[in-house]
């Protein structure tokens, strides 16, 4: 392996940690809109005050989701290597508005079995990641491997 194969190799790494970065921030948002969407089920933030405060939160850390997981896209995109990972739009977009505007046990159930196949999505995208990871460490490791 020369220098710019090594080189390719390391860059790739950098951005395959800077996605995972990214998608593990993902999945935290999508747990703490989960809770406040369970919150909002159960009917313990049924005061108008309250309830209003937990829909825009939960609204904000899908957001924050969505901007996580476009932004690991981009990192992995960045690469120098030829793989080509596909991460999915996990489509909260929707949801979180209609759960906003048609407030109730069907759009909040709804709502949650959406972040829940998101967070389904984005362990999967994380494993796909951390293997892809593993594999140019590995390759990496061999170039530097004693011969004796």
């Amino acid at each position: 392996m020369d220098d710019i194969e090594r080189e390719a190799l390391e860059q790739s790494i950098g951005k395959v940690d800077e996605a995972l970065q990214y998608l593990y921030e993902a999945k935290q948002a999508l747990t703490k809109s989960h809770a406040m969407g369970i919150l909002d089920i159960l009917g313990i933030d049924r005061s108008v005050f309250y309830h209003n405060e937990t829909t825009y939160k939960k609204r904000a850390q899908m957001s924050t989701a969505e901007e996580c997981v476009g932004r690991a896209a981009r990192a992995l995109r960045q690469m120098r290597s030829a793989i080509d990972v596909d991460i999915p739009e996990l489509g909260l977009k929707k949801y979180a508005t209609e759960d906003t505007y048609a407030d109730g046990p069907i759009p909040d159930i709804l709502t949650q079995m959406n972040i829940n196949k998101a967070r389904e999505t984005v362990d999967q995208v994380i494993l796909i990641v951390e293997s892809l990871k593993r594999r140019f460490e590995k390759r990496l490791e061999a170039e530097y491997r004693p011969l004796f």
